[in-house]
């Protein structure tokens, strides 16, 4: 299995990468994220970035071998998510938090997109209790 971050840092620099160029991970996340359970947030310059669970719990470098078809099959979203638990928790929906990103994340994604009903969005545990 490709390596995992071991950082937040290192998956809130996916994030940020993702949330600048998303069509570059793959049209499948891009153009379909109805496919997506997990949703990561943190606050950038000029607001909120997101990235899926699939793409920024796995390091540069594995992604780039996922990108190229080299680990195709082999990238697993549950156990990123297990390992960006360490830094994140997910909002629940009944929190203001959670509809504020919510609109934001549908507002960002293409046209058209579907947002997974099931999806869960979350953010840097301190973040929780500083919104």
């Amino acid at each position: 299995m490709p390596a995992l971050v071991t950082t937040a840092e290192q998956a809130i620099e996916n994030i940020q990468s993702f949330f600048k160029n998303p069509s570059k991970y793959g049209s499948v996340l891009w153009n379909k994220p109805s496919q997506v359970r997990g949703w990561y947030a943190v606050k950038g310059d000029s607001g909120w970035v997101f990235g899926p669970s699939r793409i920024i719990g796995y390091e540069r470098a594995e992604l780039r071998r996922w990108l190229s078809g080299a680990d195709e099959g082999r990238i697993d979203g549950g156990a990123t998510q297990n390992q960006l638990s360490s830094w994140f928790r997910p909002l629940d929906s009944k929190e203001p938090l959670y509809a504020k990103l919510r609109r934001a994340l549908e507002n960002w994604l293409p046209s058209g997109a579907k947002f997974n009903k099931a999806a869960e969005i979350y953010v840097l545990a301190k973040e929780v209790h500083e919104n």
